[in-house]
């Protein structure tokens, strides 16, 4: 079964949701109340709060708010859950469900990694019009090698041709170098 692309974006706030679904169903069921909260869990439900109102107007910024939470939620001053999940290293503490749900939303939402400038396969992506620009200076070679050295000149000098056409037409002036 796959999930789409749009759908597959909502995973971690799904989760994050779902998480803090489950302490508001325990606090109903156990008659605690809401405020028995911790200020750090009132913190999550006010972030995911902002997240889902941009969510219903459509921004695309949701994804930035949700970034915001989760970063936050790493530390003690946000939580989504009382579930506690740490790893604490001197006084240093970070909370691995949120550090999952954290690599859930930046794996599962693509644009997030172009906003940051981390695009896989940039490289491969400079070295493919490198290739198609190659491509095409061949295929413009092979195209006007029939055409008189005066012909060629004026492809060079003329601003109807695009660049590979130009550096087509000047490489083959180059060999015939010799004056009209």
């Amino acid at each position: 079964m796959s999930t789409s692309p749009q759908k597959s974006q909502f995973v971690s706030f799904g989760i994050a949701v779902l998480l803090l679904l489950i302490e508001v169903v325990k606090s109903v069921v156990f008659g605690q109340g809401f405020l028995s909260w911790p200020a750090s869990l009132i913190a999550g439900f006010g972030g995911l709060l902002i997240v889902a109102l941009l969510l219903l107007l459509r921004q695309p910024s949701w994804r930035y708010a949700l970034l915001v939470v989760l970063v936050i939620s790493l530390t003690p001053w946000v939580d989504l859950s009382l579930f506690q999940l740490t790893f604490r290293l001197n006084q240093i503490s970070i909370d691995l469900l949120a550090l999952l749900l954290l690599i859930l939303h930046w794996v599962f939402n693509p644009s997030m990694k172009k906003a940051f400038g981390i695009v896989p396969g940039d490289k491969t992506k400079a070295n493919d019009s490198e290739d198609r620009e190659a491509a095409q200076v061949k295929y413009y070679q092979s195209k006007y090698k029939s055409k008189s050295v005066r012909e060629l000149r004026q492809i060079v000098a003329s601003r109807d041709y695009t660049a590979a056409a130009k550096t087509a037409a000047r490489q083959l002036l180059e060999p015939n170098a010799e004056p009209e």
